[in-house]
């Protein structure tokens, strides 16, 4: 797991024309996120959903990236099924054969790749727009946030 490392992020508010400090996390406590995505895109609006739930985030480069990066602990593993270079249907199996919880997404038209992921072992698969729409909701109730 993630050792105690200095502060992640201080987000600071204004009051009363003075900045003061409204959250503070550490990495030791976060939740953390392995994401395989090579949609650029994609990568930012997820990023900022997991660290608005405070949660940490690391993105994986290839397969063997991933799953060397889930082999360190991650709390969920976040999977784009229609990037073809990570064979994400095998990295499912994999994942979920170390106890990895796995979230994928795909396009919507895709069926037959969701019943496939979901058959390796996908804990939930939504379509790529279902995803985008709710994922703030989503790492705010996995990583405990309330509100």
């Amino acid at each position: 797991m993630c050792k105690k490392r200095p502060v992640l992020g201080v987000l600071l508010n204004w009051g009363e024309g003075r900045p003061y400090v409204w959250w503070v996390r550490y990495l030791g406590s976060m939740k953390r996120v392995v994401a395989v995505i090579d949609d650029l895109f994609f990568m930012v609006k997820v990023k900022d959903a997991a660290v608005a739930a405070g949660m940490e985030i690391v993105f994986a480069k290839s397969r063997e990236d991933a799953l060397v990066r889930c082999a360190e602990g991650p709390s969920l593993a976040v999977i784009d099924l229609n990037a073809g270079k990570f064979a994400p249907v095998e990295l499912v199996v994999a994942l979920k054969a170390v106890g990895v919880p796995v979230l994928g997404f795909l396009s919507h038209v895709n069926v037959e790749l969701k019943e496939k992921a979901l058959e390796a072992g996908a804990d939930r698969v939504l379509a790529r727009s279902a995803l985008a729409q709710n994922i703030n909701i989503i790492f705010r109730e996995f990583a405990g946030v309330r509100g």
